[in-house]
């Protein structure tokens, strides 16, 4: 036998022997051996690591390189490959691509670049073996809060006229919004869109918007992006004036003149237009026509009266019951004379009367009881030279269905009776603000053409205030519907400087100064004004406002609303649409109220035309009134000894004003 191989053969059988034997040896460890995970045996190495997981990020940054959290692999033998798709490796802190070998006790991560878009997910795939895991990082939202922009509104506006808003330029937000608005187009980087479209941070846009085809209205478009909005307003402007009108065919441009108007309203839209002119040869007509509020047309005069000749200056209308008419209240001066029957010669006036006329006849006058007007003052008698104005006449009393009380309010100026030069002496004119009532009883309906009315009226004349000092005068005079009473004035022979004034009378109150100025509205100059004519009326919202003329043109308007204290604002010259047509005369609808109201005015580009139009809203006086006065002239009246005048000039030299000091 040979040797080696039995020694070979029994170390064999002594192996397999010994393995027998251990092989069973317990039960228990053969238990132990099953169970475990992943020991590994003699028939190959554990391949199939240990699960593992990572942690999802959100609210990332975009396109920002995100790390997930370690994790350490465990639970296998040997070497495995790992492999991320979507991102790169990074093994115990080296960056390893996206391939690569791990042990067990390796740490591992997983590097990703997040999205470059808004609340977008990015997901990474680790695989290690046969166990696989997910990394995903979520970038933010979006800021979606843009800053403001704020659209300048549109004021003014042509009615049914197209407007464009500012050019803005979107900032202050990421990404892509909506940009959505109602109400007319959008332009977009100089792309119209009519409806929502996607906009980025950088682009322009303006909106266009089509007025209304109202006055004074406004159209708004609404504009929302992200979660701002905004809105584009365009307001039309107020109405346009309406210079509807009649015209007096047979005046003579550079001739005649027209002295005073009155509108006399009789209901239901109807209105009764008197006008009272001179014609070139000095003698007086009263011309009348009416006027449908409804058909506003331009018409010739229905009619025209010789009356009264040279002596009528101012004319105030009311519509009376009783006789189915229009009156005419007209103011009537006295008449120069001179008396050589005496010894010295006696110069004087007749005394001046208001008479009353019909409308429909003109030539008849109506007498009224006691309708001389007269003053007496300092023992001195005044007769009446002229008036300088009359509001529109109102009913003030009906005591009975037999009785009609009408009042106005008039400005009148008065001569003194004296001896004639040189054995008298010279007064001044004296100015008055007088009220006059007349009372019609029911029997003068019976009043025919030719026939005196007899005791069928009643005539009261009372002095409220008189300005006699020279230089001083009474321009005009306008009364509110509650009888407040406004009178233009010019105080020239004033103390210390010459004032143009409003001022007020009331029963409460008595006289009281509202507005003085050293400067003339009408021109903004240094000067005395001139108001021919001046009525209180409402605007379309029903505030009163207190309007002017002079004889050149320009219609100036005092806001009565807005007192401060017991002051008028400053007046506001109203030269914009036509207004600055209106010269010489003034008058308003008797109507009064807002929806009657008009103001009626010469036209001095075509006269012989008298033009209606819609009193300016309150508002529009406001805004100009603001404007009015210049800057480079500031009036300060104090009364301060000589030395501290002269300390306050000093001052305000030194300052850079301008200073008179008297």
């Amino acid at each position: 036998m040979d040797l080696n191989k039995l020694f070979i053969a029994i170390v064999a059988a002594s192996s397999l022997a010994l393995t027998a034997c251990g092989g069973s040896s317990s039960s228990s460890d053969n238990d132990q051996q099953d169970s475990g995970t992943k020991t590994g045996t003699e028939t190959g190495a554990d391949t199939s690591p240990d699960s593992f997981s990572f942690s999802n990020r959100s609210d990332v940054e975009l396109q920002t390189i995100t790390n997930s959290d370690p994790i350490t692999l465990s639970g296998f033998d040997g070497t495995l490959t790992a492999t991320v798709t979507n991102g790169y490796i990074m093994l115990n802190g080296a960056d390893l691509g996206v391939s690569t070998q791990v042990e067990a006790g390796d740490e591992i991560q997983i590097t990703q670049t997040s999205s470059a878009d808004f609340s977008t997910n990015i997901t990474s795939t680790l695989t290690v073996g046969d166990v696989s895991a997910e990394f995903t990082t979520t970038t933010r939202a979006a800021d979606a809060s843009p800053y403001a922009f704020g659209l300048t509104p549109i004021t003014d506006a042509t009615p049914g006229a197209e407007y464009s808003s500012t050019t803005v330029t979107l900032s202050g937000f990421e990404g892509r919004l909506a940009l959505t608005f109602d109400n007319g187009l959008a332009v977009v980087n100089g792309a119209l869109h009519s409806s929502g479209v996607m906009v980025e941070e950088g682009d322009t846009v303006y909106f266009n918007l089509t007025a209304s085809s109202d006055y004074d209205t406004t159209v708004t478009k609404n504009i929302s992006l992200g979660d701002y909005s905004t809105t584009f307003v365009v307001t039309t402007e107020t109405a346009a004036v309406v210079f509807d009108g009649i015209y007096d065919d047979t005046y003579n441009v550079g001739s005649d003149a027209f002295l005073d108007m009155s509108v006399a309203y009789g209901g239901a839209g109807i209105a009764e237009v008197t006008l009272l002119k001179r014609v070139g040869n000095g003698s007086a007509e009263l011309l009348n026509t009416t006027i449908d509020a409804d058909d506003k047309t331009l018409a010739n005069v229905k009619s025209v009266n010789y009356y009264n000749a040279n002596k009528a200056s101012k004319i105030a209308s009311f519509k009376d019951a009783f006789l189915n008419d229009t009156l005419v209240a007209t103011c009537m001066s006295g008449e120069a004379f001179v008396d050589r029957s005496e010894t010295p010669w006696f110069s004087g006036l007749t005394q001046g009367t208001i008479d009353l006329h019909m409308s429909s006849d003109p030539n008849t006058v109506i007498s009224l009881d006691d309708n001389y007007i007269y003053v007496d003052s300092n023992d001195v008698e005044y007769s009446l030279v002229g008036c300088e104005g009359l509001t529109e006449a109102t009913l003030l009393t009906t005591s009975d269905s037999t009785e009609a009380t009408y009042t106005m309010a008039g400005v009148m100026r008065f001569a003194a009776l004296t001896p004639a030069p040189p054995f008298g002496n010279d007064l001044a004119d004296l100015y008055a603000l007088v009220t006059i009532s007349i009372t019609l009883d029911s029997a003068i309906s019976a009043f025919g053409s030719g026939k005196e009315a007899g005791n069928m009226t009643d005539f009261d004349f009372n002095v409220l205030h008189t300005y006699s000092g020279t230089g001083d005068l009474m321009l005009n005079v306008a009364a509110t519907s509650d009888n407040e009473i406004y009178v233009a004035t010019v105080l020239d022979g004033y103390s210390v400087y010459r004032q143009n004034r409003i001022e007020r009378y009331t029963t409460t109150d008595g006289w009281e100064n509202v507005f003085h100025s050293t400067s003339n509205p009408f021109t903004g100059m240094e000067e005395n004004w001139d108001v021919s004519n001046m009525v209180v009326t409402q605007d379309i919202n029903g505030s009163d406002a207190l309007y002017l003329v002079n004889e050149d043109s320009g219609l100036v308007a005092f806001d009565l609303t807005a007192m401060n204290g017991s002051a008028l604002t400053e007046p506001a010259l109203l030269a914009a649409d036509d207004y600055d047509r209106c010269t010489g005369v003034l008058a308003h609808n008797g109507g009064y109220t807002t929806s009657t109201a008009s103001l009626w005015c010469h036209d001095s580009s075509n006269e012989g035309q008298m033009l209606e139009f819609t009193p300016p809203l309150l508002t529009d006086i406001r805004v100009k009134a603001a404007v009015a006065r210049p800057d480079n002239h500031t009036f300060i009246q104090q009364l301060v000894s000589k030395e501290e005048a002269e300390q306050i000039k000093a001052e305000l030299e030194g300052a850079g004003a301008e200073v008179e000091v008297k």
